[in-house]
């Protein structure tokens, strides 16, 4: 989850650039092209995974890849073909014909998750209609199954959202359970490790209108899955986050604060038929002429997302477009709320804070990532998505070095750190959260100078931290599960503020070159992968005793902590 609105409240007065500055991107710069360094850490097990740009996909059977790209446009020929043979179509046509889907330091060299959806999104995008077939192979004997489920939700169902489901489990009906409070779907089967499994899940439900809701709830509250009627000078758009239900491994209840839970890596291929237009966080294009639609019909594929969220426009919006080696960046707004030249900004500062991240770490394994203005409700200034991320409309005016150009940087760097390497949302938070955070600082170093980004470490970080203690803040330990927190009060000024106090105190002792090379490592070992905090606590260790230290005493001890001078 992206800063929130007291973050904005804590930067409204900090001017920290003038509009004027530049940032570096000379047309010559391609660190996403260039050749890997050895990142690996000594001793390491090389994952399946792993980048190898060297991988040549040796040429598919035309009919394999015929009968794979029929298995993957119908939900039908999915399902009746089963688990097995979809999860084999997967495979074919990531090592084929849809390799140039994601960047190739980052190849499909292993079985994943398949995910084949047709979706409907009705007159005006007032109501989702999906039937979502999704085969998968679990590693461990399960007695249930467990998927994320937004749209089931008590907040959205208790204002229009009420949602009609049907569930099959390798073609036969099964019994399934609706947790409201948890965003759920719970399915009471066994299931074998090792052994491919396809469910199938029809549902329906109606968009909750954005008027209706007002942030409460966590991130159901937060206008993720709302439609937004024309009005205020903005057009009709409806956000379209987690608005398929989702193979979890945090399958815990969503918590009323913080995000709404972590996924594995997936392929993707969804059919959507609507009027309007629509920007995905995988990649568009024009539906298979055999697919029958109503109105008009995107096709969004994607090979190594967690998710594939989307945001609908009922009028055209305006794109900026930008490239940072491999990956095209875009910029969209609705029409006549923001100028050409505003979202010609936003992109300014989407490409810089993709650059700075993409030289640091590395690429990341997809090849389009969409910033997008719409609207969310109090409690987000944006939110991120694996391939796209949304900005508040009031926000994403606030640009040039101020409030709106960290958050752009915040969610970019949510592309490495949650998006490339998983974390749970529910047991580790501090993650991903104070990796963000940190990053847009870093971000700001590189392009607007060090006195800027100390102005706003001290802003978002130290100073928040230190105002909430002074308000009564009992401190508590950061790495710790999202329900273990004594609610967002704490949990917002620990996760966001405490927690990259560690990164500041790192870099400071350590030195930047050397944390980011830890940072760089952490990418080479768990990317497509997951990590969990204590995980994330050994490999410091083990890279140097004094970061380790650092992460213990700021991230697991519960007495407060001083932060680094700066």
């Amino acid at each position: 989850m992206s800063p929130t609105r007291l973050l904005a409240s804590l930067l409204a007065s900090v001017l920290l650039v003038a509009a004027a500055v530049a940032i570096d991107r000379s047309p010559d710069a391609d660190p996403a092209a260039a050749p890997r360094p050895d990142r690996s850490p000594t001793g390491a097990e090389t994952s399946p995974e792993s980048p190898s740009p060297t991988l040549s996909p040796s040429p598919a059977d035309p009919e394999a890849s015929a009968r794979a790209l029929e298995l993957l446009t119908s939900t039908d020929a999915a399902a009746a073909a089963g688990g097995e043979e979809v999860l084999g179509a997967g495979l074919t046509l990531a090592q084929g014909d849809w390799r140039t889907l994601g960047d190739p330091a980052w190849p499909v060299r292993a079985e994943r998750p398949v995910y084949v959806v047709e979706a409907s999104l009705g007159d005006g995008a007032q109501r989702v209609d999906a039937d979502v077939v999704i085969a998968w192979r679990p590693d461990r004997d399960e007695e249930r199954v467990v998927l994320r489920s937004l749209a089931t939700s008590t907040v959205l169902q208790q204002n229009g959202g009420e949602v009609a489901l049907e569930v099959s489990l390798d073609g036969e009906p099964v019994e399934f359970e609706e947790d409201g409070d948890g965003a759920r779907i719970i399915i009471p089967a066994s299931i074998g490790a090792g052994e491919a499994h396809l469910l199938r899940l029809r549902i329906g439900y109606d968009l909750v209108e954005g008027s209706r809701l007002d942030g409460r709830g966590g991130p159901a509250g937060f206008g993720l899955l709302a439609r937004f009627p024309e009005g205020g000078g903005v057009p009709l758009t409806a956000n379209l986050g987690h608005w398929l239900p989702l193979l979890t491994f945090d399958p815990g209840p969503m918590v009323p604060w913080g995000d709404v839970g972590a996924f594995p890596v997936a392929i993707w291929s969804v059919l959507i038929d609507h009027a309007g237009e629509i920007v995905t966080g995988g990649e568009e294009d024009t539906c298979p002429a055999e697919v029958e639609v109503i109105a008009a019909c995107t096709w969004a594929r994607g090979l190594s997302l967690r998710d594939l969220s989307a945001v609908w426009f009922g009028d055209p919006p305006i794109v900026a477009t930008g490239q940072v080696g491999r990956l095209t960046v875009n910029a969209v707004a609705p029409a006549d709320t923001f100028t050409r030249e505003v979202n010609r900004q936003a992109l300014v500062e989407s490409t810089g804070s993709v650059e700075v991240f993409a030289e640091v770490l590395g690429p990341v394994a997809w090849r389009e990532f969409d910033v997008v203005a719409a609207h969310l409700l109090e409690g987000a200034a944006g939110m991120e998505f694996p391939g796209l991320v949304i900005i508040d409309l009031d926000v994403y005016a606030a640009l040039s070095g101020r409030f709106g150009t960290y958050v752009i940087a915040h969610e970019a760097a949510h592309q490495w750190f949650h998006a490339l390497v998983g974390n749970s949302s529910l047991d580790s938070p501090v993650i991903d959260e104070s990796l963000a955070q940190y990053l847009g600082v870093l971000f700001y170093a590189e392009a607007f100078g060090e006195d800027a980004a100390d102005q706003l470490a001290r802003s978002a970080i130290r100073d928040r931290y230190a105002g909430a203690r002074q308000r009564g803040l009992e401190d508590e330990p950061p790495a710790q599960p999202l329900e273990e927190f004594e609610g967002d009060a704490a949990y917002g000024p620990l996760v966001y503020a405490r927690a990259p106090l560690a990164w500041l105190a790192a870099e400071e002792q350590l030195g930047r070159d050397r944390l980011l090379a830890f940072l760089a490592e952490l990418v080479d070992r768990y990317a497509l992968d997951h990590v969990s905090d204590d995980e994330l606590l050994d490999d410091a260790t083990a890279f140097d005793p004094d970061l380790g230290e650092i992460l213990q005493r700021y991230w697991f001890d519960p007495a407060p902590v001083d932060g680094p001078t700066g």
